[in-house]
């Protein structure tokens, strides 16, 4: 009698376990989504284009250090809403970090424009005359005006006679361009835009104040 309910047990638990087994299988393999699977983008800041040289320009050489960030201006674009809360958007991302992108866009923009008689990277075995260093405090998109999209970039920029340690201009410059449609493939070229802005509004700062011809 006890072996036959034995036997009888061992059916019973082989049965529940091959249940058990059945369900979980039938859990891993449930249905998936059928649609297309999204596909990662990656956004490039486009070249800056160099702001206008003074009338007199500085006759001096900078290095540009590498900018600070906030830890959230990190890969993924962001996207401010109209509460002020910020998103990180699914699948859309930086090519590469804000604070290193601004950095080499403003190195080579400023390179180019004339301003300085030369602009190196502190990387550079070279002693500059001045030094810029700053800050990214916002790049992302902003979604806080019903209809419309705006790629917005504000930046604290610093500069610096490291010879005196003298600041000579420091300031926070924010731009704001609208992004075409709001398609987001058009977010690199116009981040750049308004990169650039910010640029030409230092340099202009900077004239202004005497910032790159003080101590010469």
């Amino acid at each position: 009698m006890s072996a036959t309910i034995g036997t009888a047990f061992r059916a019973a638990a082989a049965c529940a376990l091959g249940l058990l087994a059945a369900a979980c299988i039938t859990v891993d393999v449930g249905p998936r989504d059928k649609g297309q699977t999204p596909t990662d983008r990656f956004h490039v800041l486009e070249s800056v284009e160099p702001p206008a040289a003074p009338r007199a320009t500085s006759g001096r050489s900078l290095s540009v250090q590498s900018l600070r960030g906030r830890d959230r201006f990190a890969k993924h674009v962001l996207r401010r809403e109209a509460d002020g809360t910020v998103v990180a958007l699914d699948h859309e991302f930086w090519a590469d970090e804000p604070t290193s992108a601004v950095t080499d866009a403003l190195r080579e923009a400023l390179a180019g424009s004339g301003v300085f008689s030369w602009v190196a990277d502190p990387t550079d075995a070279v002693e500059a005359d001045l030094v810029l260093s700053g800050q990214v405090l916002d790049f992302s998109l902003d979604g806080s005006q019903a209809g419309a999209s705006a790629a917005r970039v504000r930046l604290r920029l610093t500069l610096a006679d490291p010879k005196s340690g003298n600041v000579l201009h420091t300031g926070a410059f924010e731009a704001a361009e609208p992004l075409p449609g709001g398609a987001l493939p058009r977010l690199g070229p116009t981040m750049a835009k308004a990169v650039a802005r910010c640029l030409r509004d230092a340099v202009q700062a900077w004239d202004a104040a005497g910032a790159m011809t003080s101590g010469r």
